[in-house]
């Protein structure tokens, strides 16, 4: 496994927006592998390359209880959205902080596997609304948006000030 840090706002790296993948292959696999290993220890549900620091467009999603169930997302581009959803978002790199945003309750996207063989994938909130919420955050990431983008001056600094306190209190989450 190689060694990947999850990154934590303010980190610059989390702004970055990254070009598209274009070499596929086993370093590709190792990175995803090595991602979802990282997005285990700190029981997230998805984590982008951008949050542990690397330059490529690629995420992972894992929404089986267990973290048995690894999805890649390569290049992923939303095509399609429609309607709204409330989502109380949360993310590894604000830890111990949610807020509540604004979200497309439907979407279409289009990404690629491992394998650079291309896939498109539909979910909407009344199917699955972390799955819905989960793709369009991961997303967002690799055009160096984050959730708290979303929210209000006000919203965004008590948010920033809770988590700067719990991580005083607690320490940074790990294994």
């Amino acid at each position: 496994m190689a060694t990947l840090e999850l990154l934590i706002y303010p980190n610059e790296k989390l702004r970055k927006i990254c070009p598209p993948v274009t070499q596929f292959g086993p370093e590709l696999a190792q990175l995803a592998d090595d991602m979802h290993e990282i997005m285990k220890r700190f029981q997230g549900c998805g984590l982008a390359a951008t949050q542990v620091g690397r330059d490529e467009r690629l995420f992972i999603l894992d929404l089986s209880d267990d973290f048995s169930a690894p999805e890649v997302y390569i290049n992923p581009k939303i095509t399609q959205s429609a309607g709204k959803m409330l989502w109380n978002e949360a993310c590894l790199s604000f830890p111990y902080v949610w807020a509540k945003t604004e979200l497309k309750g439907q979407i279409t996207m289009e990404y690629q596997d491992l394998d650079g063989n291309p896939y498109v994938i539909e979910c909407s909130e009344a199917d699955s609304a972390l799955r819905c919420a989960a793709l369009q955050h991961e997303s967002a990431h690799l055009d160096g948006i984050l959730y708290i983008d979303a929210l209000s001056k006000l919203k965004r600094d008590r948010l920033l000030q809770k988590m700067e306190k719990s991580l005083r209190i607690y320490g940074r989450r790990s294994a």
